[in-house]
């Protein structure tokens, strides 16, 4: 079934296109625009075959159903799907032939869900209230800023990742890995491994990150491959070893509670620093090896009754300088045992706060 140019319907009926086939197709070049708040139903597979014009629109509670596979009839065909409150719900993969997909761009403020595997040049799943779900393994192999994977959620739609994020492109990739929930829960139970930046941010709902997080950041006209996870209100759990090896930072950021039960790193001929902050009224706890390489600091900053929680096991070395600054109110406990070592100083920056020192402390060229 091959749609060649634009379809507009305006009945309650909506559009269906059905291909029994599983060779076959739905073919569409152009906008299916189903309006008045009728669904888009496509039974069988579905090929982009315009490098940017192809998509399924539908308005208020219209649903797009897909069950069959997504796939692009020339290299780099994208496909845009854009609902108002309905579902969008793709039951097959998408990219899953030797045609590499283009972008897949989903838009809605219903719910987006992606039962089958997901293999294209850059995945965006934004504005979505209800939820954000990928059931399998999420693949972005594009090169470009505007490439990656970015699934962003509003309200309080939990945004679920059931497998793994990549990033699969060559090492000069810009790609970014950006995934955020306003108030609902964030979750990524596979590794996630990016080339240039990584965040995971919400305002108020829980980060759960199961998965080992590693980046490189090789490009210098990109981000260096800094990592960045937080939630200003919420509960923040990191459960596998963070590291890059890129020029970017790597930032923890508590605004309930953080917890850090992986070893922390960056590391490259340059590194970047590791800024561990717990914000007012919010506690981190660091149970693991924190290690920033070469000519980088380590930065634990507790601040308005804030308090970092430094285990006996848990080691803290840095290329250059350790600070370690407990503000106004805020309160830092290393715990006896646990080892210091810094590149060049120790330094205490305390303003008015609590800094409980039981660590064993070494610098190799600095003071302390």
């Amino acid at each position: 079934v091959i749609f060649g140019n634009t379809v507009t319907t305006s009945a309650v009926g909506g559009f269906t296109s059905e291909v029994s086939d599983a060779t076959k197709a739905t073919q569409i070049a152009n906008v299916v625009n189903v309006l008045n708040g009728a669904n888009a139903l496509v039974t069988g597979n579905l090929i982009s075959t315009d490098p940017s014009l192809a998509a399924i629109t539908t308005q208020n509670v219209g649903n797009i159903t897909i069950t069959g596979n997504i796939d692009a009839s020339v290299a780099g065909n994208d496909l845009a799907l854009t609902a108002g409150s309905g579902a969008i719900t793709l039951t097959g993969n998408v990219g899953s032939s030797s045609t590499a997909m283009g972008n897949l761009i989903a838009t809605g403020t219903g719910s987006f869900l992606a039962s089958g595997t997901v293999n294209a040049a850059g995945v965006a799943v934004t504005n979505f209230a209800t939820s954000i779900t990928f059931a399998k393994a999420v693949t972005a192999s594009g090169s470009l800023g505007n490439d990656g994977v970015i699934a962003i959620a509003g309200g309080t739609a939990p945004v679920v990742f059931s497998e793994t994020i990549t990033i699969s492109g060559t090492a000069s990739s810009l790609a970014d890995i950006y995934i955020a929930s306003f108030n609902g829960p964030l979750i990524v139970v596979g590794n996630i491994t990016g080339i240039d930046s990584i965040t995971a941010v919400s305002n108020s709902g829980a980060i759960t990150l199961s998965g080992a997080v590693t980046t490189s950041g090789n490009n210098n006209s990109g981000s260096g491959g800094y990592i960045y996870i937080g939630s200003s209100a919420g509960v923040v759990l990191l459960s596998d070893n963070i590291s890059t090896t890129g020029t970017g930072d790597m930032t923890l950021m508590s605004g309930k509670s953080l917890t850090a039960n992986s070893t922390l790193t960056t590391s490259g001929t340059s590194a970047g620093k590791i800024g561990i902050y717990a914000n007012s009224n919010s506690t981190v706890s660091i149970n693991k090896a924190i290690s920033a390489g070469t000519g980088a600091k380590i930065i634990l900053l507790a601040s308005g009754m804030g308090a970092i929680s430094v285990a006996k096991d848990a080691t803290i070395t840095a290329g250059a300088a350790v600070e370690l600054d407990s503000a106004a109110t805020g309160v830092i406990n290393i715990a006896s045992g646990a080892d210091i070592t810094a590149g060049t100083t120790v330094d205490d920056l305390s303003s008015a706060g609590t800094l409980n020192l039981g660590a064993n402390i070494t610098t190799t060229a600095g003071s302390i």
